[in-house]
């Protein structure tokens, strides 16, 4: 799911920032509970690429809408 999560966060523009965020929290805890013998290891590189999509698509659609927002209010000026 956290894989999945990272892969909308970085398509999808709409949905960036929250799945995004999703896969990066939903991230952090299945790699805690693998570390913590609760989880199968067997999931663990999914977990990590999941979280590392929804860092970048976090990152990526924040940096866009803070774009289009200073770019709509230049325009009224």
């Amino acid at each position: 799911m956290v894989l999945w999560f990272g892969i909308v966060a970085v398509l999808l523009p709409v949905y960036g920032i929250v799945f995004g965020g999703l896969a990066w929290g939903f991230g952090n805890r299945e790699v805690r509970e693998i570390d913590a013998g609760l989880r199968r290891p067997s999931g663990r590189s999914k977990a990590r690429v999941g979280r590392v999509l929804g860092v970048i698509g976090v990152i990526i659609w924040g940096l866009v809408f803070v774009l289009i927002t200073i770019a709509f209010s230049q325009g009224n000026n």
